[in-house]
């Protein structure tokens, strides 16, 4: 079966789409390029983007107004990620302040207005996207048709931040309705995730009885990568909060750092890091 890469940002004003996809296309290709393999060829694998900034920001920037633009990597920037005591230590601290909040929400029953205050703080474009119904159906619809219409491919699916939710949201629900009975998602891959997130773990509880868990169509695999600086991924491991679907599949997490000057959340450093590009390598 031939092989098909969809991919979805995050939030925030972007460029063109056009521009956008052949940024992480070269990102990709960076990736590549440092693990020795070949690059990935458009012609030969279709690279389509679920692309949504428009709903919030109207146009796109010009190339020439985006503050981080894509950027080649400084020479010895990309790097494979070391365990250290520092990750261990994150990770003691992570499961005590986890189970402290959430301890403490089922306690008080303030759940849901947390969850509310916490992101409309967080992000403008994820409060708008949990209380605008409108443009959330449209949001996701562009993603559903892009699977849909390669549903006969092998599909990589590949998530950047908010771009991790709206795809988490999008595979649950076509896994739930008939009209989406036999579609697939095979490989599935988030990159800087918020999906640990308490109050965004919260509204997954809201919209599927309680049940955190791989979606049902993601069929071979589902990738976690996350860099222990970045902010938004202040739980970098996801494999403690999501159950394996029926299938089996269950998330793996894996941390990297992304080399982005200033940014270690920037989707160009997530998406050439050596751990993606191995991975990306070895579905293709």
């Amino acid at each position: 079966m031939s092989k098909a890469i969809i991919l979805i940002h995050g939030r925030s004003e972007k460029p063109s789409e056009q521009i956008l996809r052949q940024w992480w296309l070269q990102s990709m290709n960076d990736g590549q390029e440092f693990i020795d393999r070949p690059q990935i060829d458009e012609q030969v694998v279709p690279i389509k983007m679920a692309y949504y900034a428009d709903v919030y920001h109207g146009e796109p920037l010009a190339e020439h107004d985006v503050d981080e633009p894509y950027r080649p990597p400084e020479d010895g920037a990309i790097k494979e990620y070391k365990d250290s005591l520092f990750d261990f230590l994150r990770d003691i601290g992570g499961e005590i302040v986890g189970a402290g909040i959430d301890t403490f929400e089922s306690l008080t029953g303030v759940l849901g207005n947390v969850a509310e205050h916490v992101i409309k703080e967080l992000q403008a474009d994820l409060h708008s996207y949990y209380t605008d119904q409108a443009n959330r159906n449209t949001i996701q619809q562009r993603l559903v048709d892009q699977i849909v219409d390669h549903q006969n491919n092998e599909i990589i699916l590949v998530s950047h931040s908010m771009g991790t939710i709206v795809a988490y949201d999008v595979l649950r629900r076509m896994g739930k309705e008939p009209e989406f009975n036999g579609i697939e998602v095979e490989h599935f891959v988030t990159l800087g995730s918020p999906l640990g997130f308490a109050p965004v773990k919260s509204k997954i509880f809201d919209q599927n009885n309680g049940i955190l868990r791989t979606p049902s169509i993601v069929s071979r695999s589902w990738s976690n990568f996350a860099d222990g600086r970045d902010i938004v991924t202040l739980d970098t491991r996801l494999s403690d909060d999501f159950e394996p679907n029926s299938q089996g599949v269950k998330v793996v997490d894996d941390r990297v750092a992304c080399d982005y000057p200033d940014n270690p959340h920037k989707s160009y450093g997530y998406l050439r890091t050596p751990e993606f590009a191995g991975l990306l390598s070895a579905l293709l």
